[in-house]
């Protein structure tokens, strides 16, 4: 929308026009200058300000605007706070005003108030507004993008529990979904299928609890070979509808969601569905590994310029492939460097990273894979998770419709000539091209399943090197780990690169299978384990000054050290909180907090703890509890007397066995929420003390507290020694 035409008069004709975004922030430009926050002389004229922006004409009565700031004063002490708030308001838009009459901006015409209507010359809400009503009149997919690009956030978020601009808040977020829901439409009529999800995906992101798009998602993917991502939309939709509305999805949703698991949701047709049945009858294939490697690709990665041949998976779009290195992890960037080199030359690797929640491991193999997908890597990439164990096979299924469902139909029938029909049994969504092969359990042949799966990667490696990610390793399902480690071993497979993630503890309490691939390392492979540790204060002041746009003051960053102990998400999580309940404040050009902390937590952050303690066995949260009680700082004896005071009769409602308490204290310290040092075992971060005791009713915090006091005192009076020999007898 253009300009308003300033027909102004007199001494108004100097005065510049306003340009203000409302969605997402809050944001004044005069002509060439942005009136920053400290500029604004109070809060209460901030707020007129938004208010008359939001009104007809933008005026309003002095009563109503009495009301909406301060309804709790009388009418006498009210109007005269908003004769301070109006005065406020010129001196910030016109600071060298010398009489309220000669204001260019705010005007007082009897009892109303109103904003020259001539220099407010833009504002994003009213463009939105006029870009959707005409989109919705024209039903143009580019008038709906436009709007789209203005939509930039919520409305006036910092003015969340501010009643005055609640409707108008839901009103458009109202107005969001419906545009969202219409442009979604159009995409799927033009077949623009990714662009549809992407509509689905941002409904999703501004009302969780549209269970319509979370079912036209889940569908949409499922039907286009991304089995795995539409399970992870209807895992975390059911996770925050029982968590904030202590709701289930509807059966439909659900049903959906076991057959997208069990692979009864066909691919779409494409390119690939297209091609005749692949014969039963075909030579055998045993490709020689020498014939896999292309002696032509250079042997390092600054003359690489590869051209692939066909699609590789695509990396999640909130990962920027060609932005900013990650901070704090240069190591990890050069042996990953290191591991792409030596796979252009034929060597397979097999990295393994492990690190606590939060630490940034996803974030870490994402930015990888990145680097490996613009290095001429194709990447897969897996999610695996707990509800696997049902499906054995499924990650390693979902890894092959990923690579084999990107390909054009020439490329796809080129492949499948030379593998074993006993794939099908693996790509339940590509049964139809193996026509007398029943898809069912790969165990009753492993060893042509195996065999099978090996010939296409090999196949799908011959012009392109295979990069494979596995986040949350530690929750593969066995027989899943058993092919891995197959692959690992194959002759034909050498130049195979797996990326993984686990989670701390996953070695000590291992499965067989996953112990037997942690040790992996035969022949002339490549493995390598790296234990990802927290962030430096400095790299901590990096990543939260890259968050908030202006760095942390140095009382600010050590708070946040000392609540956080470095852990990156912890801490960005805990400072744009903050900052989104106007908690911090810009101070010579430094963020800082307006008040001292008062020990309060946000929910998002303690909700996010309370899930990585849940990770644990139930032996070890009670430990955990236990010991948030007794301090940041506690020592074994202390918990070992809790445990004998069962001998007693009194604390049997403490369910803890005595004989496993030092192997429940080794699962806590490996999750890295506790950590040992010669004589006592301290809390990693505060934030867990206060989040575990929080979890506690009154009564139990009681009863632990006595429970605890008195093992504190036999220690004391060094009944310690006795114990442990009566305990011995």
């Amino acid at each position: 929308m253009l300009v308003r035409d300033l027909k102004l008069a007199g001494d108004n004709s100097t005065a510049q026009p306003l340009r203000v975004f409302m969605l997402g922030r809050f944001e004044v430009e005069q002509g060439n200058r942005l009136i920053e926050s400290e500029q604004w002389r109070s809060g209460k004229a901030r707020s007129l300000f938004k208010i008359l922006l939001t009104r007809r004409s933008y005026q309003i009565s002095r009563q109503e605007a009495t009301e909406l700031l301060w309804p709790e004063l009388d009418m006498d002490r009210a109007a005269n706070n908003l004769n301070q708030a109006v005065y406020s308001l010129r001196r910030t838009l016109e600071p060298d005003l010398e009489k309220p009459s000669n204001s260019a901006y705010l005007r007082t015409e009897g009892a109303k108030l109103q904003l020259n209507y001539n220099l407010v010359g833009w504002v994003d809400l009213e463009e939105f507004k006029r870009l959707y009503h005409q989109a919705q009149q024209n039903n143009s997919l580019d008038l709906y993008a436009q709007a789209a690009a203005l939509y930039s956030g919520e409305f006036l978020p910092e003015d969340l529990y501010e009643d005055w601009s609640v409707s108008r808040r839901e009103a458009l977020r109202q107005e969001w979904t419906e545009l969202l829901l219409k442009m979604a439409a159009l995409h799927k009529e033009k077949g623009q299928e990714e662009k549809y999800q992407r509509c689905l995906h941002r409904v999703l992101e501004s009302d969780f609890s549209h269970e319509e798009s979370a079912l036209k998602l889940m569908q949409s993917l499922s039907e286009n070979g991304r089995r795995e991502e539409a399970m992870q939309v209807y895992r975390q939709f059911a996770s925050k509808l029982q968590s904030r509305l202590n709701m289930e999805p509807l059966p439909a949703t659900q049903e959906l969601y076991q057959d997208i698991v069990a692979g009864r949701i066909l691919v779409r047709p494409t390119l690939s569905r297209n091609i005749a049945p692949v014969p039963l009858v075909r030579p055998e294939f045993h490709p020689e590994p020498e014939a896999l490697i292309n002696t032509n690709w250079p042997q390092t990665l600054q003359s690489y310029n590869f051209n692939p041949l066909f699609p590789a998976f695509v990396i999640p779009e909130e990962t920027s492939l060609a932005g900013p290195e990650i901070i704090g992890r240069q190591e990890e960037q050069a042996l990953w460097k290191n591991q792409l080199e030596t796979a252009l030359r034929g060597k397979g690797s097999l990295t393994i990273f492990e690190g606590e929640a939060g630490v940034g491991k996803s974030h870490l193999l994402q930015t990888l894979a990145g680097q490996a997908r613009l290095a001429g890597f194709q990447v897969l990439h897996i999610n695996c998770h707990p509800e696997q164990n049902d499906l054995p096979f499924n990650p390693v299924s979902e890894l092959l419709e990923q690579a084999l469902s990107r390909m054009g139909s020439t490329e796809l029938q080129d492949c499948l000539k030379y593998c074993n029909p006993e794939i099908a049994r693996l790509l339940p969504g590509m049964a139809h091209l193996f026509p007398g092969v029943q898809p069912g359990n790969p165990d009753t042949n492993p060893e042509a399943v195996f065999a099978a799966a090996a010939q296409v990667l090999s196949w799908l490696s011959r012009n392109r090197r295979i990069v494979v990610v596995l986040d949350d390793l530690q929750y593969m399902p066995g027989p899943s780990l058993r092919m891995l480690r197959f692959w690992l071993n194959h002759p034909a497979l050498r130049s195979l690169v797996f990326l993984a993630a686990i989670r701390p503890g996953a070695r000590e309490m291992a499965s067989p299978e996953l112990a037997r691939l942690l040790q992996w390392g035969g022949g002339e492979s490549n493995q390598n384990f790296y234990r990802m540790t927290r962030l430096e204060k400095f790299e901590l002041a990096q990543i939260i000054t890259r968050k908030l746009g202006q760095p942390a003051s140095p009382e600010l960053l050590d708070l946040v050290l000392d609540i956080t102990g470095g852990n990156p998400y912890l801490a960005l999580e805990l400072v744009a909180c903050w900052q989104k309940d106007n908690q911090l404040q810009l101070k010579n050009a430094q963020w800082e907090r307006k008040n001292d902390w008062d020990n309060q937590l946000p929910s998002s952050l303690t909700g996010y703890v309370r899930r990585m303690i849940a990770n644990l066995n139930p032996e070890a949260q009670v430990l955990l509890s236990l010991a948030a009680l007794c301090g940041p700082i506690f020592s074994f004896e202390i918990l070992r007397q809790i445990v004998l005071y069962r001998q007693d009769g009194a604390g049997w409602w403490i369910e803890l066995d005595k004989t496993k308490l030092g192997q429940t204290l080794t699962e806590v310290t490996g999750s890295s929420l506790i950590e040992e040092t010669r004589q006592e075992y301290h809390f990693s971060y505060p934030l867990l003390v206060e989040t575990l005791i929080a979890g506690l009713s009154h009564s139990q915090k009681l009863c632990w507290r006595e429970v605890i006091g008195w093992a504190q005192k036999k220690l004391e009076s060094g009944l310690l020694e006795w114990d442990f020999k009566h305990d011995q007898n």
